[in-house]
């Protein structure tokens, strides 16, 4: 905001230290978190079936894809109420308010980084290692390079 010509009077410009600024930083963060909703849908649906991992890994992997998807929209929740706020906030704003808003604003952004790393984690069960015959393959292709008849 600009002062009055004549006014000596600071006037709060548009940042963080206001709801309104605070409001705008809470609705980019919230299309973030749209982003990382979509990514943690699709992370957990899109996931290998009857993989090579031990069954205790696959329904870890599962738990850990739906806890993530559960704090993902709870911190979507979080940062729309300080991104959305249903009251308005006008400028007669508490100190006390402002300083809850940043606070919801930073824990959804903690949740979301939780959720990031939950199913990040979920997803690596799908490159558990495969058991193969390999050591069988070799044997097979020197019995078949033999004579036959003859030994070895």
């Amino acid at each position: 905001m600009t002062q009055p010509t004549g006014s000596t009077d600071p006037q709060p410009t548009p940042g963080t230290d206001t709801l309104e600024g605070l409001a705008g930083s809470a609705r980019g963060w919230h299309t973030i978190q749209v982003g990382v909703l979509g990514f943690v849908g699709i992370c957990g649906v899109l996931r290998p079936t009857g993989g090579a991992a031990p069954a205790s890994v696959q329904w870890l992997s599962a738990s850990l894809a739906v806890i993530a998807l559960v704090i993902a929209c709870l911190a979507i929740l979080t940062v729309g109420r300080v991104a959305y706020p249903i009251s308005g906030g006008g400028s007669g704003v508490s100190p006390l308010a402002l300083a809850q808003a940043r606070g919801r604003l930073h824990s959804g952004i903690r949740l979301t980084i939780i959720a990031l790393i939950l199913i990040v984690t979920a997803a690596l069960s799908g490159w558990w290692p495969q058991h193969a015959a390999a050591p069988a393959a070799p044997a097979r292709a020197a019995a078949a390079a033999r004579p036959h008849g003859g030994s070895a």
